[in-house]
């Protein structure tokens, strides 16, 4: 189960605690679900937030903006070999 605090503290504190009414909670759950078999609960911090924020200010950079404004357009595409290559099924390659 992924947890996540408003503010972030105090999270070490609030898995102690959330481990210790474990088997509590996955009682509950087993009730709540009508499961034959309830799974074991595991506690860990979501750090999706965190990481969101830091996708975000990535994508905020001056040379990021530049880049997203100038688009598609200056890029070669993908797929193509480059211009000084022969094709591959060149019958003068061999």
């Amino acid at each position: 189960v992924l947890s996540d605090l408003l503010g972030g503290e105090n999270v070490g504190q609030v898995l102690a605690t959330l481990k210790r009414a474990g088997a509590f909670l996955r009682g509950q759950v087993a009730r709540e679900a009508r499961l034959k078999y309830t799974p074991g609960l595991r506690f860990m911090a979501d750090e999706s937030f965190e990481a969101a924020a830091r996708i975000d200010m990535l994508l905020k950079r001056p040379e990021v903006i530049r880049d997203l404004k100038a688009g598609p357009a200056n890029d070669p595409p993908a797929n193509d070999p480059p211009a000084n290559d022969p094709p591959a099924n060149d019958p003068t390659k061999d």
